[in-house]
């Protein structure tokens, strides 16, 4: 929800970080699940850009060999 305060990363920082949701989006593309190596399932639309080693990569574009940084 808007002003929900949620988990993130911050590049300046290199480090993960609060931040406050200030948009929300209606999504139509295809929703892909994630499941990471903790065993944890992330659904998330396509067009979602998530964090690894290679930076900001949209979901789509993903491969196995991506590590994504997650938050426990």
């Amino acid at each position: 929800e808007k002003n929900d305060i949620i988990m993130g990363f911050n590049e300046k920082k290199q480090k993960t970080d609060t931040t406050i949701v200030s948009d929300l989006y209606q999504r139509k593309g295809k929703i892909y699940k994630i499941i990471l190596e903790n065993n944890s399932c992330l659904e998330i639309s396509e067009e979602h850009p998530v964090y690894t080693r290679r930076g900001w990569v949209e979901v789509k574009d993903l491969t196995e060999k991506d590590e994504v940084l997650y938050y426990e």
